[in-house]
């Protein structure tokens, strides 16, 4: 995300450089509509990138609960001491 920052404000003092250099509209619309089309590819990128890191997350939170569940229901533990040890490994896993 800070590298998407970083890139946007490159992009935005550049424009800025390249607008001061304008010596008509014509120019000022040219570099103008460059940067719409940049910002809006950049950001439509940095969006995909986004949802697919929210997409992973989601479907490794969903495993995760998965598996705790088939462990406590005992389909993974069969008996009481492996449910206990599940129990205990679940919590290493979670605490910090």
């Amino acid at each position: 995300m800070l590298d998407f920052m970083s890139h946007r404000l490159s992009k935005a003092s550049e424009t800025v450089r390249e607008l001061g250099q304008c010596r008509s509209w014509e120019d000022t619309s040219g570099v103008h509509s460059r940067w719409i089309e940049g910002t809006l590819t950049d950001y439509s990128a940095q969006s995909t990138k986004m949802a697919a890191i929210n997409v992973k997350q989601g479907a490794d939170t969903a495993q995760g609960r998965q598996r705790r569940h088939l462990l406590l229901r005992g389909n993974v533990c069969p008996n009481a001491s492996s449910k206990a040890f599940a129990i205990r490994a679940m919590a290493k896993e979670i605490s910090p």
